[in-house]
């Protein structure tokens, strides 16, 4: 049993972790600019492909959907592989408006010092399955979901992976919390069997809980 001191402090402590991953991402912006592009249209082993014909580092970085995957690295090279894509066959190759090349090696110190920084907390035992995007796996171990965690800032999203994992341990409705529904939209797309919620205003709480009925 958690109390409630105890829940404030896992909060608390959950929100200093994202402002310390934010912060040390914004360092790796700052020190080495860097950018993304979506490839539509392409499969994910066709899109790894045209990655490794561009020298330099350009890896993949979102595995979003069968058909679209967001690649990363210095501007110069993310422009050759959306290029490169285009001659290839792929739909699309849009540039995407940031300034790092987030999920990619690039970010190695920042993934070092988020590391380092997440060494002064005390991770427990998950209660249940949670699925790294990391992997696309589940972990039930307190030392996998601090790898995981480390690791996340240089690994790419595996989206596809972690959707078939959670389908895979009998998870059919899904609920995407937080505005807008894009992610949503592309678990639906992965699985159309799938039942996909977006909870992301009020009125969509109280329609989920019936809240809005009891006043």
């Amino acid at each position: 049993m958690v109390s409630i001191t105890e829940m404030g402090n896992v909060f608390s402590d959950g929100l200093k972790l994202v402002a310390a991953r934010a912060n040390a991402m914004q360092k790796a912006c700052e020190l080495q600019p860097g950018t993304m592009a979506a490839i539509l249209g392409m499969e994910d082993a066709k899109v790894e492909e045209v990655c490794a014909g561009i020298p330099g580092v350009v890896v993949p970085a979102n595995y979003n959907e069968p058909k679209q995957t967001v690649v990363s690295s210095e501007v110069s090279a993310v422009k050759a592989v959306a290029e490169l894509a285009r001659t290839r066959g792929a739909l699309k190759a849009v540039l995407l408006p940031v300034s790092g090349a987030f999920h990619s090696p690039l970010l190695k110190e920042s993934a070092a010092e988020f590391a380092d920084y997440l060494g002064q907390f005390e991770i427990r035992q998950p209660a249940f399955p949670v699925i790294a995007n990391v992997t696309g796996r589940p972990v039930t171990a307190a030392d996998e979901v601090r790898d995981c965690l480390a690791r996340q800032l240089i690994s790419p999203v595996r989206w596809v992976a972690t959707i078939a994992s959670a389908k895979g341990i009998g998870c059919t409705k899904f609920l995407e919390i937080g505005p807008g529904n894009v992610l949503a939209g592309l678990a639906r797309r992965i699985d159309r069997e799938l039942s996909v919620t977006a909870v992301g205003k009020v009125a969509d709480v109280e329609a989920l809980t019936g809240t809005a009925a009891a006043g």
